[in-house]
């Protein structure tokens, strides 16, 4: 199981795509809080620009996927609050209900598609 979670770890402890950065202009800052309905916690991420991207540097990413105690089959939603805050919706792996997203009219609009699916 410790592997497992090591792979997880390893695989979202990446740069945020170019896209979602230039779509949404998050990062905004250096010092960003990722928050979860979940918790009251928040977790504070440092970010530094490598080229044309954002990478997380120091602790924070890991303590939030160490925290949340994350599996291969989780699936991540990131949603842009402001320019230095992102909420995670954490969808759980299910071997025997599958996960289900019902999609309303505003999910489809250009101005509100400011999210990030992760899907470990």
């Amino acid at each position: 199981m410790a592997h497992l979670f090591t792979e997880v770890v390893k695989e979202m402890d990446k740069e945020i795509p170019v896209a979602f950065t230039n779509k949404t202009k998050w990062p905004g800052e250096k010092q960003c809080a990722l928050v979860t309905s979940m918790s009251s916690k928040q977790w504070q991420v440092n970010f530094e620009r490598r080229n044309s991207s954002f990478v997380s540097t120091g602790t924070g990413w890991r303590d939030f996927l160490c925290d949340q105690e994350l599996r291969i089959g989780n699936i991540l939603v990131f949603e842009v609050v402001d320019e230095r805050c992102l909420v995670v919706t954490i969808n759980p792996y299910a071997e025997k209900t599958p996960f289900k997203k019902i999609l309303r009219p505003t999910h489809l609009r250009e101005n509100n598609s400011a999210r990030l699916l992760s899907v470990l």
